[in-house]
């Protein structure tokens, strides 16, 4: 849409805060009645399957004393709720590759060990059913990067009145905080929305990575972009997010990928807050996905990883030290899933685009 063109990425074209909009067909009107029935039936048997995994996983977890049993307890229920819960949506078969350069005539040939306490783990965030994905695939700790306000400065540019002008994004005085552990279920709830703001770290976050992995007894999993794109690319990771790489543990990389929407299948990914984006995505029959995870031995973590090199090659130019290890990894993960990056499209532009979406509807 030009009139939202002030946020199209100029070197990719890609507008990664624009909602995707749902297949229109008569097939999907006649489909309608039927799959409103299917959306109630599913709210009720995502909500039973919420109230059991408090008691018998939440609940009953807290209960025993030793932190590995603990965990270890934790992990079988939550993948046994969350696979139930993603069933229940209509994800039947999840596509799980790992993938890495070296590869043998059957795929990756290297076998790896599960991701345990002390590792990492950089996702993108398209949808709340990320949050189920991850649960079942590691049941990490999830953390979102936290700010302090941002007080944003105007865009400038030239304006033709077109809606094609070339116009530089907006700057942001917003400063890093730290990390702040969140719940799934806050998490989801947060789908489309900004990262959290504060004028100081809250007693609860985290002020480093290495902190964070100390008070966890799970892996970490970081959504380093801090808010939902639609899926079309892998958005910009805000100063100081990842400035302090992990001394111990491996770094997995998963990028999501969710299909274009369908005849019966409203689109999955969801920038933008909306309860009828929910509502809508109950309704779809059948739903497929795709994760792909980079193999520890090309990860981040690994000592042939050299992320300097990796920014070189993508063409980036100088970038500072602190911040060279946050671009590698993005530009990584984007590898990872075959996708693409806007480096000048953040949670920061993205306040700038529900400020005028809102506006403008």
């Amino acid at each position: 849409m030009e009139k939202f063109s002030k946020w199209r990425d100029p070197a990719t074209g890609i507008q990664p805060f624009l909602p995707l909009a749902p297949a229109s067909s008569p097939v999907a009107l006649a489909y309608l009645p039927f799959g409103s029935v299917l959306a109630a039936l599913r709210l009720v048997f995502l909500l039973v399957t919420l109230m059991l995994h408090l008691v018998l996983v939440e609940a009953v977890a807290r209960l025993i004393p030793l932190r590995s049993a603990r965990a270890n307890y934790h992990a079988i229920g939550t993948k046994a709720s969350a696979r139930f819960a993603l069933l229940t949506l209509g994800y039947v078969w999840i596509s799980d590759e790992l993938v890495s350069a070296k590869r043998g005539a059957k795929g990756v040939a290297q076998l790896v060990r599960p991701p345990r306490r002390g590792d990492l783990v950089v996702f993108n965030w398209t949808s709340y059913v990320d949050v189920l994905l991850l649960l079942y695939k590691y049941d990490p700790v999830f953390l979102l990067p936290v700010f302090t306000p941002p007080a944003t400065s105007a865009a400038y540019g030239r304006s033709t009145g077109t809606g094609s002008a070339s116009i530089r994004p907006a700057s942001s005085s917003s400063v890093f905080l730290g990390y702040l552990p969140i719940s799934p279920l806050s998490l989801a709830r947060r789908t489309g929305a900004l990262p959290p703001t504060y004028p100081a770290l809250p007693p609860s976050g985290f002020a480093t990575l290495s902190a964070a992995h100390r008070a966890a007894d799970r892996p970490l999993a970081l959504l380093a972009e801090g808010t939902t794109s639609n899926g079309r690319a892998v958005l910009k990771f805000a100063d100081g997010v990842l400035a302090d790489p992990p001394s111990a543990g491996i770094v997995w990389l998963t990028h999501v990928r969710h299909p274009g929407p369908g005849p019966l299948a409203s689109p999955a990914p969801c920038p933008v807050p909306s309860p009828a984006h929910a509502l809508a995505f109950l309704t779809a029959p059948t739903r497929t996905v795709q994760l792909r995870t980079l193999h520890p031995s090309a990860a981040p973590s690994s000592p042939s990883f050299l992320p300097s090199e990796v920014v070189s090659a993508a063409g980036l130019g100088r970038v500072d030290e602190r911040g060279v290890w946050r671009e590698a990894i993005a530009i990584v993960l984007a590898e990872t899933g075959r996708s693409r990056r806007v480096t000048g499209m953040g949670w920061a532009e993205k306040a700038e685009f529900l400020d005028y979406y809102y506006k403008r509807r």
